[in-house]
């Protein structure tokens, strides 16, 4: 009895062990993904369902195999080979959870005149040459979100380029080569009034309690509709600055 309370003791200091280091992990990687997604951005996307599901089982499934594996009867040998096992299953699942996470995050923000475009390092595949040469094409994994504007077109050929490119599905935010770094304070220039949303509230009759602190927080700011891949949500822009301040889940229609 007393050499079975030992062995359960150790595999219990074991697993609390793997449970205490994997924890670690998944911080310094939270950590990480809390840049890629800054402010709110995190729960207006919604896109770390895969990462938390990947975390989740992580936390749990490591600390169990080492509960199961582990005995202080087996040699270094022995254990290193089954710890060895466990590693690369954990590691190649959590590569895979933050690659999904690292390839869906908001890379560039682009104001599109009125409104603002989220392109994400999957979407760069799918665009047609002539990328910007100032801007890098693919970010660094270490880059925070680039906010960039677009250049419209003045003459009549590029008018209509555009024209036949949004008929054909792509609208300017994703033909790069109108791609720029933005003028000082072009972000709020154009904006729209702080006080529409509160119109906007009222005339459809919501009760959206979060725009009541918005809009006495951000009085002297304006914003966007944010096109969150299928979902529209919204943008606040302050004065002080080309990025977007606070992120709303609220559709502005």
């Amino acid at each position: 009895m007393k050499l079975i309370n030992v062995t359960a003791r150790s595999k219990l200091k074991a697993a609390a062990l793997h449970f205490f280091i994997t924890s670690v992990v998944a911080l310094l990687v939270w950590q990480l993904i809390i840049f890629w997604y800054p402010g709110e951005l995190m729960q207006v996307l919604d896109s770390l369902v895969a990462y938390k599901i990947i975390i989740v089982v992580e936390l749990i499934l490591g600390p169990l195999m080492t509960l199961v594996i582990y005995s202080p009867e087996k040699s270094i040998k022995e254990l290193c080979s089954d710890y060895i096992v466990i590693g690369v299953i954990q590691l190649g699942a959590l590569v895979y959870g933050v690659s999904i996470v690292a390839a869906a995050r908001p890379a560039f923000l682009v104001l599109a005149r009125d409104r603002v475009e989220i392109i994400r390092p999957l979407d760069i595949g799918e665009f047609e040459a002539g990328w910007p040469e100032d801007l890098p094409m693919t970010p660094s994994l270490f880059a925070s979100t680039q906010y960039l504007c677009v250049t419209f077109p003045n003459d009549s050929e590029g008018r209509k380029k555009i024209l036949l490119s949004v008929l054909a599905g792509k609208d300017i935010h994703r033909l790069p080569q109108y791609y720029r770094q933005c003028l000082d304070g072009e972000w709020f220039k154009d904006a729209k009034k702080i006080e529409l949303l509160e119109d906007i509230v009222k005339k459809n009759d919501l009760d959206v309690s979060m725009l009541k602190n918005a809009l006495v927080e951000f009085k002297d700011c304006g914003w966007y509709p944010l096109v969150a891949l299928v979902e529209i949500k919204t943008a606040i822009v302050c004065p002080d600055g080309n990025n977007v301040r606070a992120y709303l889940d609220f559709d502005p229609g």
